[in-house]
């Protein structure tokens, strides 16, 4: 087992416990400028080759749009912050008029993001004509 340092005041540092056979003690250790806790990933970090903005608006309110199709990891969607009123974004069945909604419904400039892979498996419907979102994906 490893002896903890102490500091001034004799209390002890931080010590973890090994996830190999958990029980041996081990050191941890900050950067003495940041204080932030020296880690390492387990994963790394993915990089999509491209993102790429779209605006798109609903024509005629209650009447469901498809997005363009479009090969994607990611979409980040944000109502228009012009809106008056709520558009919902969903799949084929979404609705955004309150009684009977379905999907995720976002006020004015509320954003939600989603992990689909392609755009037009995802729709958007208005409340009110005319109004939309404005999104990006990611490729």
């Amino acid at each position: 087992m490893a002896n903890a340092k102490r500091d001034d005041n004799y209390i002890t540092a931080l010590l973890a416990t090994s996830a190999t056979d958990d029980s041996t003690t081990i050191r941890v250790y900050v950067d003495a400028t940041t204080r932030r806790l020296y880690v390492d990933m387990l994963g790394e970090l993915n990089g999509h080759a491209a993102i790429t903005t779209v605006r798109d608006t609903v024509t005629t309110a209650g009447t469901r749009e498809q997005l363009a199709t479009a090969a994607c990891k990611r979409v980040v969607a944000q109502a228009l912050h012009s809106n008056t009123d709520f558009i919902a974004l969903g799949d084929v069945n979404v609705v955004a008029a309150e009684a009977t909604a379905r999907g995720i419904r976002l006020g004015p400039g509320q954003s939600m993001e989603f992990y689909v892979s392609n755009t037009n498996l995802l729709y958007i419907d208005s409340v009110v004509s005319g109004e939309g979102i404005s999104y990006f994906y990611e490729n």
